[in-house]
């Protein structure tokens, strides 16, 4: 089963509500909008395909994402071929890997 995806917007008043599958997205990802806010959130899996110092590099079917380590779950140390579960953050100077946790966790 998979896991159900929540909005985050909506912590400080106590609620959680589920966002609804909207489709793919073009870089791979999984489409969400919360049914309250219409925010949206991209979630896709894929493997790390490379690291360096403090960050590293997620391969999605569509393109190489970047993350640092600060963005792994505690419990996840990242090995090369490692299969993970992220979040997409989309920002001016472009997007990036957020909340990396190792499949199945």
């Amino acid at each position: 089963m998979k896991q159900p995806i929540i909005c985050q917007h909506h912590e400080a008043r106590g609620l959680k509500p589920l966002m609804v599958y909207a489709g793919e997205g073009p870089l791979g990802t999984r489409r969400h909008v919360c049914a309250v806010c219409c925010r949206m959130r991209e979630v896709g899996t894929g493997i790390i395909s490379d690291l360096k110092g403090s960050y590293g590099f997620i391969r999605n079917a569509k393109r190489d994402f970047f993350f640092h380590y600060k963005e792994l779950g505690t419990s996840c140390y990242p090995q090369v071929g490692m299969a993970v579960r992220f979040e997409l953050l989309f920002f001016d100077g472009g997007v990036q890997a957020i909340d990396i946790r190792p499949m199945g966790s």
